[in-house]
């Protein structure tokens, strides 16, 4: 039979156990608020009121995934000072990178945050989410190439592929990037590489002569 006192006891500890989690889940919506808005302050008072660094939102965005996706740079290089997971993945499989490489933000912005994310151990190979950064950063109006040095520097493979089997070269073919194309055949990208569907390189590059003769004149086999 449980004793009077005892039956307290356990409804205290029950109150307690839940008033816990409250406060740490209102500590987490406040992370991803202050995050979202850029509001430095509100972070750190969130992360000081126990809100985890690395604690996700229902799509699995966390705090340094939401700032890169606002363009709050201040608020990602706090976090990473914190020591936020540079290599953690939403509920879609994107890493931190793919949220770097948006160019919702300036040129400058993608870069200098590419930079920050590598140097504080970001997988520049990651397979995961809607393509590999290297290919990613082929759809980057301008910085491609600056991203792109930056992320083989740090170890990516060259010729690494999307699920569709097109590489960084093929992307920046289809893409008219004239500049990454030099740039990643001068790295030694595959020029003779085929994607899943049999492409091959020369195809991406139908109704672009510029590209198509400096393929050419790179070794490229027409078919």
């Amino acid at each position: 039979m449980v004793r009077a006192r005892d039956l307290a006891w356990v409804v205290a500890l029950v109150l307690l156990t839940g008033c816990g989690r409250d406060r740490k889940q209102e500590a987490v919506a406040r992370l991803m608020a202050a995050a979202a808005k850029g509001d430095t302050a509100g972070v750190a008072e969130a992360l000081k009121a126990r809100a985890p660094v690395d604690a996700a939102n229902d799509s699995g965005a966390t705090a340094l995934m939401l700032s890169f996706r606002h363009g709050q740079t201040a608020v990602t290089r706090m976090l990473l000072e914190r020591k936020a997971n540079a290599n953690a993945a939403d509920r879609r499989g994107r890493a931190p990178l793919h949220y770097a490489l948006s160019p919702l933000g300036s040129d400058r912005e993608v870069a200098q945050m590419a930079g920050l994310l590598v140097q504080a151990g970001a997988d520049p190979n990651v397979e995961t989410g809607p393509a590999p950064p290297l290919v990613t950063a082929a759809y980057l109006p301008t910085a491609s190439v600056e991203v792109s040095r930056l992320l083989l520097d740090h170890g990516s493979w060259i010729d690494i592929r999307d699920a569709a089997g097109r590489s960084a070269l093929m992307t920046a073919v289809q893409q008219d990037q004239v500049a990454l194309v030099q740039f990643l055949l001068t790295q030694g990208a595959d020029m003779n590489a085929r994607d899943r569907s049999g492409r091959n390189i020369v195809s991406y590059a139908a109704r672009k002569p510029n590209i198509m003769g400096l393929l050419f004149r790179s070794g490229a086999k027409p078919r």
